[in-house]
């Protein structure tokens, strides 16, 4: 006598359970979902906790080193280091993640249509897309921002047009390998529109891929704003932003190292955090380990 089968909800909670197990097994996961969770409470609470103003210089204090009053010393205008990084916390990581979102939305229809239309469309589409990705992705974006000018909104567009060929590919390759399977001949011949077809069936299966490269996106969004930033593109003094700090220290980086120091970490640790998460749901998502 058979034992019953468990039930599809019992199923997903099991899945969903070895999902997470997957997950936590990588420490560098666990790392960076750390770090991605501070950098987030940082964003939300940043402004309420910096002790003081991040652009209001105090001449009196110019240059001094950590101390219990300045936890991050100050910078050449006497502003505490800590509350211009806290306030650059919400200015990068929302530019980052704006462009990274941006970037999917628009990439992931480009994909599946190029995958399943195929023919010219493909031909035509992924040439434009080999084109832009065969440009350094830093000498892209400075291209992009001469054209379109200095500014945190031009810093956005560059981004997105650095993205959006990336989820272009990435979903296109994932969604050929499914375009042709048993279940989407079988929508197919029970007249499912295409719309119907891209969206229900096979959208929903590309979930995992495009999760992984959107927290991928997520830091390369992250470097290429503050790179932007510290060529003097981003935002503008006396902006907090952990790009143009970096650029403004750099002069004192002989005798006020830490000006420079703490912004480069929180933007190591950012970019680390993102790539280090998108690794570990790569593994938890990867069908041979789920098995």
């Amino acid at each position: 006598m058979t034992s019953p089968q468990p039930a599809a909800p019992q199923l997903e909670r099991r899945q969903a359970l070895v999902d997470v197990r997957l997950f936590l097994q990588r420490r560098s996961a666990v790392v960076g979902a750390v770090i991605m969770i501070v950098m987030l409470v940082l964003v939300a609470l940043g402004p309420l906790i910096a002790p003081y103003s991040p652009s209001a210089p105090d001449y009196a204090h110019i240059l001094a080193a950590p101390s219990l009053q300045h936890l991050m010393g100050t910078d050449e205008f006497g502003r505490d280091v800590f509350s211009r990084i806290l306030w650059g916390a919400r200015l990068t990581l929302a530019v980052g993640f704006i462009g990274a979102f941006a970037s999917a939305i628009l990439g992931t229809p480009v994909g599946l249509a190029t995958a399943y239309f195929g023919g010219w469309l493909d031909d035509i589409v992924m040439r434009i897309v080999d084109i832009i990705l065969s440009f350094p992705g830093i000498l892209l974006a400075i291209g992009v921002i001469a054209i379109l000018g200095p500014g945190l909104q031009n810093v956005i567009i560059t981004i997105i047009v650095f993205g959006v060929p990336m989820f272009a590919r990435i979903v296109r390759g994932s969604a050929i390998s499914i375009r042709n399977l048993e279940y989407i001949e079988a929508a197919k011949a029970g007249g499912a529109t295409n719309a119907r077809i891209l969206y229900q069936h096979m959208l929903r299966n590309l979930v995992g891929p495009i999760t992984v490269q959107l927290t991928l996106q997520m830091a390369q969004a992250i470097l290429v704003a503050s790179s932007l930033g510290f060529l003097g593109f981003g935002a503008q003094p006396p902006t907090p932003e952990w790009g143009a700090m970096l650029a403004e220290g750099r002069m004192f980086l002989t005798i006020a190292p830490w000006v420079d120091i703490f912004p480069g970490v929180c933007i190591f640790l950012a970019v680390l955090g993102f790539n280090m998460v998108g690794d570990g749901l790569n593994d938890m998502l990867d069908p041979r380990l789920r098995r």
